[in-house]
């Protein structure tokens, strides 16, 4: 995972603040208090999330040093599609989560909350499932499973990208 941090440290921030901080978890004993403060995939309202055998190896916590990040909140995004483009070309499944008790995670894993925020959780492991993108239809863009394929429906480039003819 250090690897997959590497990267994402080398990635533009707003005046240069680089307030990034990562916190790698790879741990069983962590990756399962981690696991137990994580909503998975609202959509999918009866899906308590994988099962066990099925869950993530590994977690980065991505937080912004609150002394140097008081008004640069767009890095965490930059950062954390970075992380998630390389782990996808290594061959990991990853999901970028919001949805964290991450005061119960902070805790268990010794982050310091006056110093860090929270800005997103990446869950990484091999996947099981495949993804497969379809384009979305009559502005539906809710993701579904069947047999072990997560549909994941996207935008038409021609409806986002708003170029002139």
């Amino acid at each position: 995972m250090s690897e997959l941090v590497d990267c994402a440290r080398l990635v533009p921030s707003g005046g240069n603040t680089q307030s990034m901080r990562y916190r790698t978890v790879s741990d069983p004993k962590e990756c399962q208090q981690v696991f137990e403060t994580l909503a998975w995939a609202a959509q999918y309202k009866d899906w308590p999330g994988p099962k066990e055998g099925e869950r993530p190896t590994g977690y980065i916590f991505l937080l912004r040093e609150k002394s140097l990040s008081k008004t640069v909140h767009h890095d965490d995004g930059i950062a954390a599609a970075t992380l998630t483009l390389y782990a996808t070309s290594l061959g990991l499944g990853c999901c970028i989560m919001q949805n964290c008790l991450y005061s119960h995670a902070f805790k268990a894993l010794g982050i310091d909350k006056e110093k860090y925020a929270f800005s997103c959780v990446i869950a990484l492991g091999y996947p099981i499932e495949h993804v497969q993108l379809e384009e979305v239809k009559n502005n539906d863009t809710h993701y579904w499973r069947e047999n072990r394929v997560q549909h994941v429906p996207k935008r038409k480039l021609s409806e986002v990208l708003i170029n002139k003819k």
